[in-house]
């Protein structure tokens, strides 16, 4: 399972890991977060398929956070079941 947290933008990650997390990223989630505009999520998951995982589990850090809702499905999720990246 994969924490999935995303924004247009470097700027908006930012802002979205600073509000989520004031004090930091602690531990856990350092290990289990994917933070990042849809390019760089695409890219953490074409590891994953490069190495033959078919299938993701994802959760949201906030259920509410609609724009990363909409980014997985709109950007993210089309890229990597489309193999729109290079897994070298």
């Amino acid at each position: 399972t994969h924490w999935v947290l995303l924004a247009p933008d470097d700027g908006g990650v930012a802002a979205k890991l600073r509000r989520y997390f004031p004090s930091g990223i602690p531990p856990f989630w350092e290990r289990l977060l994917v933070a990042g505009t849809p390019a760089r999520v695409v890219e953490h998951f074409a590891g994953y398929v490069a190495a033959g995982v078919q299938h993701f589990v994802v959760q949201v850090v906030d259920p509410d956070d609609d724009e990363t809702v909409r980014l997985l499905a709109t950007a993210v999720a089309p890229a990597v079941a489309g193999g729109a990246f290079r897994a070298d």
